[in-house]
Formats: structure tokens, sequence, C-alpha cells
């Protein structure tokens, strides 16, 4: 008798034993991971619609946890914000497709402070450093606007179909009376846009 309960008693203990190695070989089974996908695609041209499109691509449970590609849309902006340098004033160049501008757009001064007496538009090809020592050749190469009439706004329309297809640089100036020439800018803003018409 005291053998038989000797035996029981190890069968029992290597079950026990057994059983413990077995589920800790086995164990739950691991989380589905994705592989790395892809990165995106650049975006394409914006159209007509002002959507611009690319391939973009998804991994996770809904795709079985492989990568699976699809076409991602985003709208192309139509209008470029500008800061000044001083924080006073805020402009904007309108419609644009992205930074891309074609036909007639507008640059508008949306913020100025009382004491502006004229506001400067500069619309010049890329190469041309804006400044008080710009040369006789490069004024003449610029597009310069000036607006002294806050009545209706201060607001300039420029026809870029007039213009070279390239590269521009979209300046505005606030200034007042009695200015100095080395410093005459209460604040201004600068971007850049594309024309293509």
């Amino acid at each position: 008798m005291g053998k038989q309960k000797f035996c029981f008693r190890f069968l029992i203990v290597l079950l026990l034993v057994a059983v413990i190695f077995i589920s800790g070989c086995i164990g739950p089974s691991p989380e589905p991971k994705c592989p790395d996908c892809q990165s995106p695609r650049t975006w394409s041209a914006c159209t007509d619609d002002a959507v611009k499109t690319r391939t973009n691509y998804r991994c996770g449970a809904e795709t079985n946890y492989t990568c699976e590609s699809y076409i991602e849309e985003k709208a192309c902006r139509t209008e470029i914000k500008m800061k000044g340098a001083r924080g006073i004033l805020e402009a904007i160049v309108s419609p644009t497709l992205d930074e891309t501008v074609k036909g007639v757009i507008k640059v508008e001064a949306l913020t100025v402070p009382e004491k502006t007496d004229m506001i400067k538009f500069f619309l010049a090809p890329q190469g041309i450093q804006l400044g008080s020592q710009m040369t006789g050749e490069d004024l003449a190469n610029i597009n310069l606007e000036s607006d002294a009439n806050a009545a209706d706004g201060w607001k300039i329309f420029y026809d870029t179909t007039k213009l070279e297809n390239g590269l521009y640089t979209v300046f505005v100036g606030l200034t007042y009376e009695g200015a100095p020439d080395e410093s005459p800018w209460l604040d201004y803003a600068k971007t850049q846009v594309v024309v293509k018409n």
C-alpha cells in the first residue's frame, strides 16, 4: 500500500510538472504585428478643383496585418497668409493653389496700425533682393504698387498673365509720412509664389 501511494503521488507530481512545462512552452499566441509599410508618395499637383492626391499605406486588423495602399486626398490651400516680421501686419494672397498663382491675384493687408499712411506692394522675380540698395535695373523688373487709400481696404491686384512663369517674391510693407529711407517700414511681410499661367 505504501508503494502504491508513493507511485500515485509521483504520477500526480509528474503530471503537474508536465502541465506546467507544456503550458510554458505553448503559452498565449503573440499579438499579430504590422510590417513596416512604405512611406507615403509625394502629393500630386493641385487640380483646378483645389484637390491633390497621393498614394499612402495602412496596416491593422482591418487589413489582416498586411500593408494596403489607398489614395489619400487633401484640399489645396486657396490663399497664402503672411504675418509681419514685427507681428503687426497680417496679409493674404489669393486665389492660390498651394503656392501656385495664375490670372489675376489679390494681395491684401488685413491688419495695419493707425500710423500707416501707405502700403507698398512688390511682386519681384526670383533673384532680385528687395531693399534700399536696389539698382535701377532691379527696380525696372519689379512690379511695385502703392495704396494710400484705406477707405476701400489696403489691397492691390496683379495680372500675372503679363508676367513670365516662375518664382516670385510677394512683399507687403507698411510705411508712413516722413519715414527714414534706411528703415521705412512699420512692419513688413513676404512670401514666395510660383506664377504658372
